[in-house]
């Protein structure tokens, strides 16, 4: 039963969250986090460790503003995103794309502009691919 029909109290702030939670997965990722309906949902456990802060991760971020950081930083390979989460999304817009490829599904979101961007990539490398060859074959005396 709803908070509003029961009459019972509740947090906006939580309720505002998990919109803006189910919003942002839907338009980016094409998902349904389920934050409304399921309290054990794995997309709202791995981005909720996204957004926390520890004091390294702290330390991380003011590192990468010092001059040369990075070098170092790409040399040992770190990163300011915990790791277990960062491959949850990247699998997630994997598995996403691979579907929709497969499905031909289009829901006008952050994957399909993906996918319309590299099907454009795709088509101009090969259009100059074919131009080339026939610069080519106009050099060549006959």
């Amino acid at each position: 039963m709803s908070c509003a029909k029961s009459g019972e109290d509740f947090e906006v702030k939580e309720k505002f969250g998990k919109f803006s939670m189910d919003s942002i997965a839907s338009c980016a990722f094409g998902v349904d986090p389920e934050s409304f309906t399921n309290k054990d949902s794995n997309f709202v456990k791995n981005a909720a460790r996204v957004f926390t802060t520890k004091p390294i991760d702290m330390l991380m971020i003011l590192l990468a503003l010092i001059p040369g950081f990075q070098t170092l930083n790409n040399y040992l390979k770190l990163s300011i995103f915990p790791a277990p989460e960062t491959s949850f999304f990247v699998n997630i817009i994997k598995q996403t794309i691979e579907n929709r490829k497969n499905t031909k599904e289009r829901r006008n979101d952050m994957v399909d502009l993906m996918l319309e961007r590299k099907i454009a990539t795709t088509k101009k490398t090969k259009m100059r691919t074919t131009i080339t060859k026939m610069n080519n074959l106009r050099r060549i005396p006959s």
